[in-house]
């Protein structure tokens, strides 16, 4: 998955991308709390979360499609600030970028990844210095947002904002129920024929019993061979090396 891909919405992949970040927030973490989301001007930030407690947990959405230079930065300022400033109960901030925190980069001859840890480190001093309060700073960047757009429940977001097949384990019970249900009382579990296509659909899918019948097919013609012809057990000694050889692919089979 390629978040370069994403679609255009109201005109640009920025406004797509925040607004698939503010899907995922909503999906993984409105649960622990009020869920609220930011019109523009934002505050520093996209959405937030209450918690009951009033701690507040903060998203702020970046689309870059190339290591951010200084005045990117200048952004990620600007951002954090404002929160600071609109938020006293800010707890947690999560800055949300579509690349990763890379080795390399040229802004001051240092790697986006060492500039991200110095910039946390300043933010965090300033917001105990200046606000009286510890704060986590959290970058989720193209790595996290893939492994969390794989999981089964982020499924819609996917086709819609990326526009692929949805083949999760979720789609496929919602077809086979479906299916059922169309059935209706025609449909019986214990009732169960065997088609000659099945086979096929069993290889393509590694069945393990259609690779047991396989390699025990293998291996009635190999000791067939091996009765009929000695060729295996009485051989020259210049066939050794090459009979060897195959013996051991046989043996190493995984049918």
């Amino acid at each position: 998955m390629n978040l370069g891909n994403i679609i255009s919405l109201d005109g640009s992949q920025n406004n797509a991308f925040k607004e698939l970040v503010c899907q995922l927030a909503d999906l993984n973490f409105s649960e622990i709390g009020k869920f609220i989301k930011v019109g523009n001007p934002d505050g520093g930030v996209e959405y937030y979360i209450i918690k009951e407690n009033g701690d507040e947990i903060e998203f702020q959405a970046k689309y870059f499609l190339s290591t951010p230079q200084k005045a990117q930065f200048d952004q990620f300022d600007s951002s954090i600030k404002t929160a600071l400033e609109k938020h006293p109960n800010l707890k947690s901030y999560y800055l949300v970028i579509s690349i990763d925190r890379a080795y390399h980069g040229e802004y001051n001859k240092k790697s986006f990844k060492d500039r991200w840890e110095e910039w946390v480190k300043k933010w965090q001093d300033k917001a105990k210095d200046d606000y009286s309060k510890e704060i986590e700073i959290i970058c989720l960047g193209s790595n996290e947002l893939i492994k969390i757009l794989k999981d089964d429940k982020s499924a819609g977001l996917v086709k819609y904002f990326f526009g692929e097949i949805d083949l999760s384990n979720e789609w496929f019970k919602d077809q086979n129920d479906s299916a059922i249900k169309s059935l209706g009382v025609r449909y019986s579990p214990e009732i169960n024929v065997e088609l000659e296509i099945c086979k096929y659909f069993e290889l393509f899918s590694k069945n393990s019993q259609y690779l047991a019948k396989i390699k025990s097919d293998f291996y009635k013609i190999y000791n067939k061979f091996c009765e009929k012809f000695d060729l295996l057990r009485d051989i020259p000694d210049e066939l050794k090396d090459e009979v060897n050889l195959v013996k051991n692919f046989v043996s190493n089979l995984d049918l």
